[in-house]
């Protein structure tokens, strides 16, 4: 093809290191560089470039028809099978669209989404509600079969390999209860925080990326954003309220039961440092130590509002 300028994909050291611990994955690395490139000439790119990431390959390019798009490959597996599968049927303009994809060697195109990331202290009121309105939104979309069902996303919660703290155990029985008294089950993100909302830089709409595509309670879909980028500096009661107002704000406007809302914001982050913690169970680093301060201030707040 004339003019085509075939991308040299490199695998960082991380992302090598990262992959490392999987025959599967390690045997997938060695072919996705070649697999990239087909697809390249598939959709007809004639420039790309390579954007730094630990867990993925990850290329920007521009199409000869000048479409800018992100090509995103991962090992094929349930996951990677379930974040692709959760954008196919859909063109939504809060969700980024996926326009071409090979799920059998885990890559998925994306239109690139124009506009920025939110930042760190995305915390006034209307942002919020803007934020649950963007989860109502992506709740009302069709679900797929490939998608993850939600206590299978949660079974290291429900069933953890080691010992846990106890503020981690004890959401164990909170997450059991949740499960089984489930809304009707929705489309959920699965992992929406501040890195995976571009505000559009025309529209200004709120527009999610990166969705791990997961079927069950929507409320669930409240955990992430709550914890993220909180303040290391805040404790006891005044990080009791902070996370209390995101909870009400984004749970309000997303729809949420209040109870079901705080009662998932605590199990859901629970099961999300479990996915931190070490093989001894213990808090290591700092970031550790933080995440649990939080999560003891979301259990407290389950304990006063989540009762499920």
């Amino acid at each position: 093809m004339k003019g085509l300028i075939l991308p040299e994909v490199t695998i960082s050291s991380e992302l090598a290191s990262n992959l490392a611990t999987n025959d599967n994955w390690r045997a997938w690395l060695r072919t996705a560089p070649a697999r990239i490139q087909q697809t390249c000439l598939a959709i007809r790119i004639d420039h790309v470039e390579q954007i730094s990431s630990d867990w993925s390959i990850v290329v920007k390019g521009v199409t000869q028809s000048g479409q800018m798009v992100v090509i995103k490959a991962n090992p094929p597996g349930d996951e990677t099978r379930s974040a692709i599968a959760c954008l196919l049927p859909h063109v939504h303009p809060q969700l980024v669209q996926c326009i071409h994809s090979d799920i059998g060697n885990g890559i998925q195109v994306l239109a690139y989404v124009p506009g920025k990331q939110l930042p760190i202290d995305f915390d006034a009121t209307d942002g919020l509600k803007a934020v649950g309105n963007l989860l109502k939104e992506l709740h009302q979309l069709k679900t797929h079969p490939w998608m993850i069902p939600l206590p299978k996303w949660c079974n290291d919660l429900l069933k953890p390999r080691n010992q846990v703290p106890s503020e981690i155990s004890v959401n164990i029985q909170r997450c059991e209860r949740l499960l089984a008294t489930s809304q009707p089950a929705g489309w959920l993100h699965g992992d929406l925080h501040h890195g995976n909302i571009i505000e559009h830089a025309e529209s200004r709409q709120l527009v999610a990326i990166d969705p791990k595509g997961l079927v069950g309670d929507p409320s669930f879909d409240i955990c992430t954003f709550v914890r993220n980028h909180v303040p290391e500096q805040l404790n006891g009661e005044a990080l009791s309220d902070f996370l209390e107002r995101r909870i009400r704000l984004i749970g309000d406007a997303a729809g949420y039961p209040t109870e079901r809302a705080f009662a998932w914001a605590a199990a859901g982050n629970a099961l999300s440092l479990v996915w931190d913690l070490p093989v001894s169970s213990e808090l290591i680093t700092e970031h550790q130590g933080h995440l649990y301060r939080v999560l003891t201030q979301l259990n407290l707040l389950a304990d006063r509002y989540g009762n499920v």
